[in-house]
């Protein structure tokens, strides 16, 4: 509910967790930048790398957007690169799961910490794919603030599976500050 992003509101939480590609208006996008640099935690789930599309500072604070992806869901292995962040800490090194696939323009490595990423040989990338190094789950300090992107959680059974749910409440936890990572 965009409605929920003003000041009074936005201090009542320690994370927010956005799900969809929603649109804030100029004032409510900077109650949230000031929330941000305020020291709040975002997590950003699939969908939300499309919100805001016009905003540069809503693109650095994902850390990315989707260029051209695939559209309909695909198996594919998900490689775990950072076995003690909260969000990937007990997920197998290798991770086979349904999803729909993202692919990043321009791809955020380098600019973000890569906690997982898709395996592109595992299915198909389409032609806008990253090559070898395709991050999917990422993590960085910004602006005052924490950021946690997973570009899982593209279909609504990724919901059901226990592993994407033990990897969304790891991120939550460290979005929220309530445990620490190296990101």
């Amino acid at each position: 509910d965009a409605g929920a992003f003003t000041a009074a509101n936005l201090a009542r939480y320690r994370a927010v967790v956005i799900l969809s590609a929603a649109e804030l208006d100029s004032g409510q996008e900077a109650a949230f930048r000031a929330y941000i640099e305020g020291g709040g935690g975002f997590l950003g789930v699939h969908d939300a790398a499309r919100a805001q599309p016009d905003s540069a500072w809503f693109t650095g604070l994902v850390g990315s957007r989707p260029g051209t992806s695939p559209d309909q869901p695909q198996r594919a292995v998900v490689e775990v690169g950072d076995r003690v962040h909260p969000a990937t800490r007990g997920l197998p090194l290798e991770w086979t799961r349904t999803d729909v696939w993202l692919n990043w323009s321009p791809n955020p490595s380098g600019n973000v910490h890569t906690v997982a990423g898709v395996r592109e040989r595992s299915y198909a990338p389409g032609a806008g794919g990253n090559g070898v190094y395709h991050p999917i789950s990422w993590c960085r300090d910004f602006a005052g603030g924490r950021s946690f992107y997973t570009g899982m959680g593209g279909t609504a059974s990724s919901f059901a599976e226990s592993r994407f749910r033990q990897h969304l409440l790891g991120a939550i936890q460290w979005t929220a500050g309530l445990v620490r990572a190296d990101c």
